[in-house]
């Protein structure tokens, strides 16, 4: 009796685990928006979480407000903390180191899916800097009480990776209130003029671990705005983590986002 007692107890703690994590591929979606670059009314995020200066290149920020709750894998936020390799925290403890990207091309090691973080929203995590003096990160929430928005952004940053494909990308997080959407907006990027070459990004949100995770794998020639979810093209959300065979989210410099290009988490109810 008590060994069968232990094993329902072991099922039902991993059936309340999983439970938490109430986002499938189904409720994902890519769409052309709007890209509305944040203004002299936001707050510029200049801190780190050591209250030193906050850098451009390989840093944590200090503990941002969101300017409200939000629920996201079966708990409440109130606060984030940003890392400026493009992707945001929830709660007020900063990530685990300040260098989470993939190296190389090599998707066994780094990347905020494969680190031990939880609660992650990246919508482009790879080894990122300034472009030029204008880059900045900016938080804003804005709107009447229970449908508020706040808005984090990265602006004017590049890839430090040879050969750079960018001199400089924008992009958003938003976070709605009430319902719990979460969108990534991405500006017009910029090419270089370097020859296009492979190299990847983890663009998703992420529970607990990998298996609680959604991504957005594309194969690194295909457009952004192209449909999803295709035979015969790699573009599909994802549940879990990108295979090493791939499509992984592949990034050359022939390849841009359309200004307002949008992805959508909407939770399952």
């Amino acid at each position: 009796m008590k060994k069968i007692f232990i094993a329902v107890a072991a099922l039902a703690f991993a059936t309340a685990a999983n439970a938490q994590w109430n986002f499938d591929v189904k409720n994902v979606e890519s769409l052309t928006g709007e890209y509305k670059s944040l203004g002299k009314k936001a707050t510029a995020i200049t801190t780190n979480a050591g209250g030193a200066a906050l850098g451009m290149d390989d840093d944590n920020s200090a503990v941002q407000n969101i300017g409200f709750d939000f629920k996201f894998n079966g708990k409440t936020f109130n606060q984030f903390v940003l890392n400026t390799n493009g992707f945001i925290k929830l709660g007020n403890v900063a990530p685990s180191a300040v260098n989470i990207y993939y190296p190389n091309a090599n998707l066994a090691t780094g990347g905020a899916i494969n680190v031990k973080d939880s609660n992650l929203i990246y919508p482009f995590n790879r080894n990122l800097e300034a472009s030029d003096k204008s880059a900045a990160f900016k938080v804003q929430t804005q709107g009447s009480a229970g449908e508020r928005i706040c808005t984090i952004e990265f602006k004017n940053l590049t890839d430090k990776i040879k050969e750079s494909q960018y001199t400089s990308v924008s992009f958003q997080i938003k976070l709605y209130e009430g319902t719990n959407v979460i969108e990534f907006i991405y500006d017009e990027f910029k090419a270089s003029e370097n020859a296009a070459l492979l190299s990847i990004a983890a663009v998703g949100i992420k529970g607990d671990d990998a298996a609680n995770s959604i991504n957005v794998a594309k194969g690194s020639g295909i457009s952004w705005s192209n449909e999803m979810n295709k035979p015969q093209q790699p573009y599909v959300f994802m549940n879990g983590n990108y295979s090493t065979k791939g499509p992984n989210f592949g990034n050359k410099n022939n390849a841009l986002p359309e200004a307002g290009h949008t992805y959508r988490f909407t939770p399952l109810k």
